[in-house]
């Protein structure tokens, strides 16, 4: 699918003006928590880059599985770690699909889309009192909001795809295919690995 030069712009810009700032916004606003645990963090970091490096190609769509790690990320470390992850992640996604100098506008697509997913799911959590760092255990309040992150992220996630697919593909194909189904089979599976981890 080919997206017009002025679109691309407009994609680059919109990551310039909101990331960054929103990027120190965060680290502003919510701290991260635990980040004396330097091995950890880079365990998880390790982690996250070996699950983006894996993607799933399915009708020639890759289904990145990064959510996971993305939740424990999150819940272990804070808001901010968690962005700064999934950022590097999507990174490491785009470099292993080989994106070509023409589809490198996918890299603030991706960029822009994981941020306001995460933003908007982890702003949600911290609003109606859920914390991070914390033992989900014995913390049953953050164990039903952390479940409730969950259902958020996943559906702004595909809020935005569904609206990328639309505005900037200019896709008219029904979103609700095999890739939707895949991904919701998957992300099923997966997320409860997050709450283990």
């Amino acid at each position: 699918m080919s997206v017009n030069v002025q679109v691309k712009r407009a994609v680059f810009l919109v990551w310039l003006l909101m990331v960054p700032a929103g990027m120190w916004f965060v680290f502003n606003a919510y701290p991260p928590q635990n980040s004396d645990h330097w091995v950890d963090i880079l365990a998880f970091l390790v982690l996250a880059a070996i699950v983006a490096s894996m993607p799933m190609v399915i009708n020639n769509t890759p289904i990145f599985l990064i959510q996971w790690v993305s939740l424990a990320t999150f819940l272990s470390f804070g808001l901010f770690v968690e962005m700064i992850f999934v950022q590097i992640a999507v990174i490491v996604l785009l470099l292993k699909l080989k994106v070509q100098k023409d589809q490198f506008f996918r890299f603030p697509l991706n960029f822009n889309m994981f941020f306001l997913v995460s933003l908007i799911s982890g702003f949600v959590y911290y609003s109606l009192g859920g914390r991070t760092g914390s033992n989900l255990l014995t913390d049953t309040r953050s164990l039903w909001l952390a479940a409730f992150y969950v259902v958020l992220n996943y559906c702004l996630n595909q809020i935005i795809v569904s609206f990328n697919l639309y505005f900037i593909y200019k896709s008219k194909e029904s979103y609700f295919g095999k890739d939707f189904v895949w991904e919701t089979v998957t992300s099923l599976i997966t997320f409860p690995i997050g709450f283990v981890l």
